[in-house]
């Protein structure tokens, strides 16, 4: 079922890349979170002066393609498929209570993070998640992300290193680091913060 606020303009002309960054940040940032049928489809045509689907299961049966547009590459579904493996293996994206906003000079970039200790997680070590999302699904941003790296032990200035649980490359970050996230490749970085060594 669909209601009449959740296709808004930002899904309606945004593109896949909307869908990807919306997904992305709802997996993250909430404990729990679902999709509409049809959102791993791109579905965006609204119904005039509505933001619902304009041919959605309220008014008619609906037939989609899930395997086809699959096999095709035109499906979301293997990015919700990650989004799921990465809040499987990352306990603290399941918590509510463990959220940190950090800054951006951008404000189209949104930077948060999500940490667990030790002794919280069930696996014996800590578990940090820094989400970096470039909310402008038009366009490439690049800037310079300001984190309180305290919320996870580690001392203003000291380096540390972080995965990209999205492209799996690893980078040296510090409390102050430049990025550059293109909306029409990928627009969200999630990052596991590694363990010092």
């Amino acid at each position: 079922m669909n209601t009449p606020d959740i296709l808004t303009e930002y899904l309606q002309f945004g593109g896949r890349a909307a869908y990807k960054i919306r997904a992305a940040i709802a997996a993250t940032a909430a404990p729990t979170y679902g999709v509409y049928a049809g959102y791993e489809l791109f579905e965006n045509i609204a119904r005039p002066g509505s933001e619902e689907n304009i041919d959605n299961e309220k008014y008619e049966y609906k037939l989609r393609d899930f395997a086809g547009t699959e096999k095709r590459g035109e499906s979301l579904a293997p990015y919700l498929r990650m989004l799921n493996r990465i809040r499987r293996e990352h306990p603290a994206l399941r918590q509510l209570r463990n959220f940190s906003v950090h800054w951006s000079d951008d404000d189209a970039i949104l930077v948060y993070s999500k940490h667990l200790d030790a002794d919280f997680t069930g696996t014996g070590r800590p578990d940090t998640i820094l989400v970096v999302a470039n909310v402008d699904p038009h366009s490439v941003r690049a800037t310079t992300v300001h984190l309180d790296t305290r919320v996870w032990g580690v001392e203003p200035g000291d380096p540390f290193e972080v995965e990209d649980l999205v492209t799996g490359e690893t980078w040296t970050w510090t409390d102050h680091n430049y990025v550059r996230l293109d909306a029409f490749v990928e627009p969200v970085h999630i990052l596991r913060v590694k363990e010092a060594s």
